[in-house]
């Protein structure tokens, strides 16, 4: 109710732009994936919440190629050599990653 458009970054890096509704309803970033996964469901029971695999790295260790690469499901081998560039889509989003969830 209070914002249009969100921001989502991950170890200072934009990885994800999008208008709210947007990003909630089909996040394009592994990473935004995973934050949207880990918020409770009051109305489910659940005996534990979902917790993305791994640990933020330290800010004088970061990754060679996506820094989300250590910690990402989808990771290949591009993913952890090459640092993807934050990509405009066709409907104004932003992503950066290169497999991302369309």
């Amino acid at each position: 109710e209070m914002a249009e458009r969100v921001i989502v970054m991950y170890t200072g890096y934009i990885v994800e732009e999008a208008p709210v509704k947007e990003l909630f309803k089909k996040p394009l970033h592994p990473y935004t994936e995973g934050l949207l996964n880990s918020i409770p469901v009051i109305s489910k029971e659940k005996e534990r919440l979902f917790a993305i695999e791994g640990n933020v790295p330290n800010p004088n260790e970061i990754p060679q190629g996506c820094t989300f690469n250590p910690r990402c499901q989808y990771a290949e081998e591009i993913c952890r050599t090459t640092l993807p560039e934050l990509k405009r889509l066709d409907d104004g989003r932003c992503v950066r990653c290169h497999k991302p969830l369309l």
